[in-house]
């Protein structure tokens, strides 16, 4: 589940109440519900887009305790580890092995992706000192578009997109209304004021 960042979201409905500061909340209702069912269609498209795109599936910060521990230590050896690599004419899963060599993950296969690189094309890739999940990544690309990785169950699962559909998307909405109400500003009668001023010259 990627947790699509809540501060698109508070900048965009942080708008609703400031445009409508000076108005009725009754007339501008309407208004605001419609701009925000609008907001949303955008951006469930977009996070849609960014699903498709990205080969990481790893849901960041939604894992707790321990499982949340091992999450972050894969990312971190993927993001710290670096490795070279000289592939020529080898198949996929015999990259796969070296790559579990190499960094002492636990990379495993999903069934759909496993159908997928059965007869894959061999990998012809030399890389010199470079972090794991670029390796990774590029591997993965030069066998098939559609494959995918992350995080489950504290592995490194490799897989396709249909591995964690429906999974990979938190929508959080944050109620940020009470932050940036406007209050009306009365301003006190002047004749009120004009009244003070003179009963204070009359005083004096």
């Amino acid at each position: 589940m990627k947790r699509l960042g809540a501060g698109v979201l508070v900048l965009a409905l942080a708008a609703l109440p400031l445009a409508a500061a000076d108005k009725d909340p009754s007339d501008t209702r309407a208004e605001d519900e419609a701009f925000a069912q609008k907001l949303l269609e955008i951006i469930e498209k977009t996070s849609a887009l960014a699903e498709e795109t990205s080969l990481d599936k790893t849901p960041p910060g939604t894992f707790d305790g321990e499982e949340g521990a091992v999450a972050d230590e894969i990312g971190q050896r993927l993001d710290n580890q670096r490795l070279s690599l000289n592939f020529e004419d080898t198949g996929f899963a015999d990259a796969i092995d070296f790559l579990r060599e190499a960094t002492g993950l636990n990379i495993v296969l999903s069934s759909k992706a496993k159908d997928l690189t059965e007869n894959a094309p061999k990998l012809k890739l030399k890389l010199k000192d470079v972090k794991t999940r670029n390796a990774l990544e590029l591997v993965l690309t030069q066998t098939d578009a559609q494959l995918r990785y992350g995080v489950k169950h504290g592995v490194l699962e490799i897989g396709i997109n249909d591995d964690w559909k429906d999974k990979n998307l938190v929508l959080d909405i944050i109620e940020v209304k009470d932050l940036v109400y406007r209050p009306p500003d009365f301003p006190a009668p002047q004749a009120g004021l004009d009244a003070l001023e003179k009963g204070n010259k009359w005083k004096k």
